[in-house]
């Protein structure tokens, strides 16, 4: 993995020092992040928000094809809710006149940080060129990884406690990038630029075993487009 990682940052500095730069773009906006996956003892991952900043810098390889490079910070992540019965208000006192049984939720939220190096073909379509789309690749590498687990009877929390379990989450995550982004003319050489990226992870993520847990992230992000 860290022969990927330096192959994708000697490649970035190579289009950088490229003569035939396209545009540089910067984009920041929210994500639908998840974690597709197995053998949780928390049951199936859930949905929850999250956010991708993104610098991209393109090299123009053809009249509508290009290739660009992107550093991303990301937050990933997923939530676990399992809502269950019980006899006792698992150790903490009963309440009086209260019945003999009580609902009980235990909800799982888990959010990693990550910095992300990606690169992808783009390809425009259309006359004007305000549509791209393109697929490529993308290696992350984990900064932050924070747990949150709470305990719920009654609409109260009755536990909570938050942790950072580094151990079990690995030090870094690649995967697929998809890629749909519009941009519409801003002044002469900007625009402002929408863009809607879908990035599947290939890896499992967790050292617990037999758990096998894949990053899933749809953003959508807005910003502008420098030429």
């Amino acid at each position: 993995m860290n022969r990927i990682a330096l192959f994708i940052v000697l490649l970035v500095t190579k289009i950088c020092h490229c003569q035939s730069i396209s545009g540089f773009e910067l984009y920041a906006g929210p994500s639908i992040v998840s974690q597709n996956g197995y053998g949780t003892i928390h049951g199936s991952p859930q949905p929850k928000t999250g956010f991708c900043i993104s610098a991209n810098l393109n090299h123009k390889l053809l009249r509508k094809l290009e290739l660009t490079a992107n550093v991303r910070y990301e937050k990933k992540g997923s939530k676990w809710s399992n809502t269950f019965v019980t006899g006792t208000y698992s150790g903490y006192n009963q309440p009086t006149n209260s019945p003999p049984f009580v609902e009980t939720t235990a909800l799982t939220v888990l959010d990693d940080y990550y910095l992300s190096f990606g690169l992808m073909p783009r390809i425009a379509v259309g006359k004007k060129n305000h549509f791209k789309i393109g697929a490529g690749f993308y290696y992350g590498v984990l900064k932050r990884s924070i747990f949150d687990y709470k305990i719920i009877q009654n609409d109260k929390i009755e536990f909570s406690q938050r942790i950072s379990p580094d151990r079990y989450v690995k030090n870094n995550d690649y995967g697929l990038d998809l890629s749909v982004r519009y941009t519409t003319p801003f002044r002469k050489r900007t625009a402002l630029s929408f863009q809607l990226l879908n990035s599947i992870g290939l890896m499992n993520i967790t050292t617990i075993y037999p758990t096998k847990i894949n990053n899933v992230t749809l953003s959508l992000l807005f910003g502008i487009s420098l030429r």
